[in-house]
Parts: structure tokens; C-alpha cells; sequence
């Protein structure tokens, strides 16, 4: 673990836990809150690049609309007082042994009684003094925001957050649990002795925010403390979301381009003469011999400089015609990873019913395609559907190609397969 951030260790630390993905640097609920789409970077600090539920966010971020409504369910006010990544055993342990904390009145009681010895195993543990606030987007969620990023993938991938998206990916926040103030412990690799403090939790730590002597207390005790300023609406001490990895920005088809071929060195082009019908030479032309398989000359090519420069300038044009609707077609095609943390049942379900839905709504959209009896205007239709939408509609369209050689481009084709998968963590 020692070659992972503090943040990172931290969070995995408390994965024990069901509330979310625990944060060693509480964030700002008005820089992280659900709807938030951005990325950790490595100080752990969160760097926000759109906020769904702002259309303005979206489209100063140079960014497509998101045109799903997002439901916020019912907020809900938790009294946490303690988390840690101690095991259940753990705590029964420690519960056992004489604490002076969790048996008087008194905030905080740090003395030896309140040490568990376990050996070098690392800990990490969370105090709350006020009720935790839980706020959450109702699901779908994942599979719709992964469609987005999809379609602003080409965006995304050469706009001023590339380098961070492909080192640190991307977080969309669905979930958030909020307090206005927190205490935050981590034990070091070397350290034998992990501070009880947070036993105080038993006996009513609510009264952290009375006075803050209990902060004041921790803090003294090596413990980093935080409390929410006016305008932060609080503190963000865990959350979940979907993550989302573009490991490869791949190319749309493999192409055989048809490439401008220069003479090559060497080349044999001799001067004939040129006679009238008295045999008198009136002048010469440039000819290509042309030869049989034993190297015998049996005709020549008449040389048209002019010409051959004409019909290289048109094959040049019809590329870079055909490069361009390759480009526009590339754009969409993003490799996306989802990984979808913290899912309920409830949440699985809604996802499984979203593609279900989105797959009948474009069986249908391809049969209305296919009764188009324009073929280049199918092919038009299907290249903007795959821009919505690569993983549905890129096979529909590979197949036009492939049955219409013609009707695009004389280049070989062939699909790479994009794939998006969905793990639950």
C-alpha cells in the first residue's frame, strides 16, 4: 500500500464501510456535490469540469447538453459519530477493555486505557459531530452519463483536461454525505498504537460542535480536524458515483487509404521519334515501354506529364474527402470503462432496465433507417446516430458499408470493437 497516496490509502482503508468512498481531504459541498463531473487529482484535492445539473457549466465547458432529467431523491440525516476501518471483532475487542471514554461524560479520553495494541496493521478512522447529510440522484445513472461521455469523448480527449482525464479518469458524483465539521485519523506504516479517540462516538459525540473543545482536543492528539466555512454548505466526507476510464480513443476503421505515388527513381521513359508519313523526323515524344514477362518491349506509353499530375491532384482530393468523413465518424468512437461503485439492487435494476430501453428504442430507429430508400441518406442518418451512440448503431452502419462498397469509400473497412463494461465495486 505505501506506493498509494494517502487519499488512496484511506479509502481503502474504509472500504469496511458501506456509506461511500471515504475522503482523507473532506471536499466543499458547492465544488463536490451530485451531479459534479470531474476528477481526484493526486493531492486528493476534487477538480471539477461540468456540473450536470447547470446547463451553463455544460456549455462553457465547450460540452454537449445532458438531456436526461436527474431526480433528486429525499435527503436523509444520519447520526454517524464514528467510522472506522477497524473490523467488527475489532471494536468487540477494544469494547472490552477498560475505556475510560465510552463510560464517563467526559469528550475525549486519550490515555493508555484508550490504545489498542495490533501489531503494524494500519488504520484510519472518521469522527462526526453533527448529524451527516445524504443526498443522492435517483438511478439510472451510470449507463446515461456514460452515454454522454461518450458522445463529448472526442471533446474530452483533446480539450485541456486530456492529460489529466487519461492519468486520473473521470468521477461523476451521484451520491454525497455531508457534515459540517469532521475529525480525520490515518496511522502511519510504523506506528504499533491506534488512537481511541474515536470512542468517544459511544458516548454522545454529538457535542463537538458545542464550544469545539472536542476538535480542539483531537486535533492536539494528532488528528486532522475540518470545519465547513460560510458559503461551503458543508463538508463532503464520502460519496460514491460512477467512474469512468477512456483507456483508448481508437480509430472508427482500419484503413487501406489509397496513398499519391511519386515516380519512382529509376523509372524508364525513353524518347521516340516522331515521324511524318515521309519518315522525316519531326520531333520526339516521352513513352513508357511496356514489357512481357521475358522483358520484351511489345508497345509504349504515350507520357502526359500534364495529365498524370491532373489525375494525382483528383485521387488527393477524394482522400482527403474520404479522411475527412472518417474524422467525423472517429469522433465517436471512444473505448469507455464504467465502473459503477457502491450499486444497490435498486440501482442495478434501473440500469438493466435503461438498456433494455435503449435497445428497443433503437431496434426501432434502424428499421426506420432501413425503410429510407436513399442509401447515402441512410448512410447519413445512421453516421449521427453513431455519434450518439457508437455501441448500438456502429455495426448497422459497418454493415451499409460493407453491402454498398461503393456508396462511401473504396477503402477497406474494418470495425474495431469498442467495448463498455459496467462493474460494481
Amino acid at each position: 500500500m505505501s506506493d498509494k497516496t494517502q487519499a488512496e490509502q484511506y479509502a481503502e482503508l474504509m472500504k469496511a464501510n458501506s456509506e461511500g468512498r471515504f475522503l482523507y481531504y473532506p471536499q466543499r459541498y458547492t465544488d463536490l456535490h451530485p451531479g459534479s463531473v470531474g476528477f481526484f487529482d493526486r493531492s486528493g484535492s476534487w477538480n471539477e469540469i461540468a456540473d450536470l445539473s447547470k446547463p451553463e457549466s455544460l456549455k462553457e465547458a465547450k460540452l454537449t447538453p445532458f438531456n436526461r432529467t436527474l431526480t433528486m431523491l429525499e435527503p436523509r440525516e444520519i447520526m454517524w459519530k464514528t467510522k472506522s476501518s477497524e473490523s467488527e471483532d475489532e471494536q468487540s475487542i477494544r469494547g472490552t477493555g477498560g475505556l475510560s471514554g465510552a463510560m464517563s461524560a467526559a469528550p475525549v479520553d486519550v490515555s493508555s486505557e484508550g490504545k489498542y495494541k495490533k501489531g503494524s496493521m494500519k488504520k484510519a478512522a472518521l469522527v462526526t459531530g453533527h448529524l451527516v447529510k445524504h443526498q443522492k440522484y435517483k438511478p439510472p445513472f451510470g449507463h446515461p452519463i456514460g452515454d454522454w461521455i461518450k458522445t463529448n469523448g472526442n471533446t474530452l480527449a483533446k480539450g485541456d483536461w486530456r492529460k489529466d482525464i487519461e492519468k486520473y479518469g473521470l468521477w461523476a458524483i451521484q451520491e454525497t454525505w455531508v457534515t459540517p465539521e469532521c475529525a480525520i485519523t490515518m496511522t502511519s506504516d510504523s506506528s504499533r498504537d491506534f488512537n481511541l479517540g474515536l470512542d468517544v462516538g459511544a458516548t454522545g459525540f454529538g457535542k463537538l460542535g458545542a464550544g469545539g473543545s472536542s476538535l480542539a482536543k483531537l486535533k492536539s492528539e494528532g488528528w486532522s480536524t475540518y470545519e465547513a466555512k460560510e458559503g461551503d454548505k458543508g463538508l463532503v466526507v464520502s460519496f460514491w458515483g460512477v467512474y469512468y476510464r477512456m483507456r483508448t480513443f481508437s480509430k472508427f476503421f482500419n484503413n487501406s487509404i489509397l496513398k499519391e505515388q511519386p515516380m519512382e527513381a529509376g523509372e524508364e521513359i525513353i524518347l521516340r521519334a516522331i515521324t511524318d508519313e515521309n519518315g522525316n523526323v519531326t520531333g520526339h515524344e516521352k513513352v513508357r515501354p511496356i514489357r512481357n514477362d521475358k522483358g520484351d518491349i511489345i508497345d509504349y506509353q504515350k507520357v502526359d506529364r500534364e495529365a498524370e499530375r491532373a489525375k494525382r491532384e483528383e485521387e488527393k482530393q477524394k482522400q482527403e474527402e474520404e479522411e475527412r468523413k472518417r474524422e467525423e465518424l472517429n469522433q465517436s468512437s471512444i473505448e469507455v470503462q464504467i465502473d459503477c461503485e457502491g450499486m444497490t439492487e435498486e440501482d442495478i435494476q434501473a440500469e438493466k432496465e435503461y438498456q433494455e430501453e435503449r435497445k428497443k428504442e433503437s431496434m426501432k430507429r434502424k428499421e426506420e433507417i432501413s425503410q429510407i430508400p436513399d442509401k447515402k441518406k441512410q448512410l447519413e442518418e445512421l453516421v449521427k446516430l453513431v455519434k450518439e451512440d457508437p455501441d448500438l448503431y456502429k455495426g448497422e452502419l459497418l454493415k451499409l458499408v460493407k453491402e454498398n462498397p461503393g456508396l462511401y469509400t473504396k477503402a477497406t473497412h474494418e470495425l474495431e470493437p469498442v467495448q463498455v463494461e459496467t462493474v460494481q465495486k
